[in-house]
């Protein structure tokens, strides 16, 4: 049985964002760049229409 699935995407994009939590029980996040606070909002956005409630992230 599978228990990972990694999805490469726009974490702008937040109706790709709950698409990928279908069904997740967990969000493991790896986020650089510009924008870290914007991108971790959009993310715990999602998470809460998606109501997936626990989540690893790695900011750098």
């Amino acid at each position: 049985m599978k228990r990972e699935v990694v999805i490469e995407g726009d974490v702008n994009d937040l109706a790709k964002l709950k698409e990928a939590m279908v069904g997740q029980d967990v969000v493991y996040a790896n986020l650089g760049g510009s924008d870290i606070v914007r991108k971790t909002q959009n993310i715990i956005a999602a998470m809460d229409e998606m109501q997936v409630k626990r989540a690893i992230f790695i900011n750098i």
